[in-house]
């Protein structure tokens, strides 16, 4: 959370204000969650069935890719 804060450039308590004082924060904030999640799990899907490629390194020089 102190991450997200910092990002957006707003107090860490800010959130919990907003959730106690805002009608309309609880249910932005439940939406922006469910997005967020989905996104990360449809990469996690793409990862699993795609792989992911990665650059291996042998004492600072590229040696080949690795699925």
């Amino acid at each position: 959370m102190l991450r997200a804060a910092r990002a957006a450039k707003v107090a860490r308590v800010q959130h919990y204000v907003w959730l106690d004082q805002d009608e309309t924060y609880p249910a932005r904030f439940r939406e922006a969650m469910r997005v967020a999640i989905r996104t990360l799990e449809d990469e996690a899907v793409r990862r699993a069935y795609e792989g992911e490629r990665k650059l291996v390194n042998y004492k600072g020089k590229p040696v080949r890719d690795v699925d």
